[in-house]
């Protein structure tokens, strides 16, 4: 288990080895155990002028990007970012156990999206933690945007979806993404479902 505490401007890791847990190995596991454990690995945020951690997202660790990061960030003239980063896993270990690492990050201009009729923001991670789909506005202009990262070479990328002019982004209610077919789904507040291929 993994837990990642963010407070600008570090992040820290903690890593508790899985020998630790109940499994169906260790059926003689306590019910309860208490141990201190160190943290693993300090990192440190850099943003602008204010930085406001918004959680990690996590993910299926199979394939190999166990959790995604963002961070609001508002610059010295005021502008508004999203700070994304993507942590991957790194092993064996000397104790065979998996410890995450982050990548670089990358900046996507504005703010995320809220949903027209609803509570939650307009953004989506699938399963796999390879991508992570927004709707962003930037000085009213509202865009779909898309984050990809490849584990085998940790680049990151930054990918603006283009829609027909018939699908009205600002107007979105719920969003889905199958990053395995290269699908995007955008159901509007009249209830049309639209879907875009992006691969």
């Amino acid at each position: 288990m993994h837990i990642l505490v963010e407070e600008a401007p570090t992040s820290v890791i903690y890593t508790i080895p899985k020998r630790h847990f109940p499994r169906d190995d260790t059926p003689d596991c306590p019910s309860m155990s208490t141990f201190n454990f160190p943290h693993f690995a300090t990192f440190n945020i850099e943003g602008g002028e204010e930085l406001d951690p918004q959680g990690a997202l996590t993910a299926d660790p199979k394939y190999g990007i166990p959790a995604v990061s963002l961070y609001q960030i508002q610059d010295p003239k005021g502008e508004h970012d999203i700070h994304i980063r993507f942590w991957i896993d790194v092993w064996p270990y000397e104790d065979h156990s998996m410890r995450v690492f982050p990548l670089d990050p990358i900046r996507v201009r504005g703010t995320i999206q809220d949903s027209e009729d609803s509570s939650w923001q307009l953004m989506l991670l699938p399963h796999s933690g390879r991508m992570v789909l927004m709707v962003m506005n930037v000085g009213g202009k509202v865009g779909l945007q898309l984050v990809k990262c490849d584990r085998q070479t940790a680049d990151v990328s930054l990918h603006e979806i283009d829609l027909p002019p018939v699908i009205d982004i600002s107007a979105v209610h719920g969003l889905s993404l199958d990053d395995n077919r290269g699908v995007i789904s955008v159901l509007d507040k009249h209830g049309m479902l639209y879907a875009i291929p992006f691969a």
